[in-house]
């Protein structure tokens, strides 16, 4: 069993591989492309789970955009002191 739909522009997947699976897989996507999977024991938790992921999709657009600039501030400032690693 697998079901699709959308709750306030994140896509949701729920599914059951097996009628003897303890729990549901919940996909779910957001409208920034963040990925993320959990496994609920019911339908009703994988979707109040999904409501209160949804919430925080701005703030989990504003962390990652902060993460990306400190980390290229960092490489910005490795390049300039000449401290560049390689993974060579």
């Amino acid at each position: 069993m697998t079901k699709k739909f959308s709750i306030n522009g994140t896509k949701m997947t729920v599914s059951k591989q097996d009628i003897k699976d303890v729990y549901y897989r919940v996909e779910l996507e957001d409208a920034n492309g963040f990925t993320e999977v959990v496994y609920e024991k019911s339908f009703n938790d994988a979707v109040t789970y999904a409501t209160k992921w949804s919430k925080n999709t701005a703030k989990r657009k504003k962390l990652h955009d902060l993460e990306t600039k400190a980390m290229e501030e960092i490489i910005e400032r490795d390049r300039r002191n000449g401290t560049m690693l390689s993974l060579d």
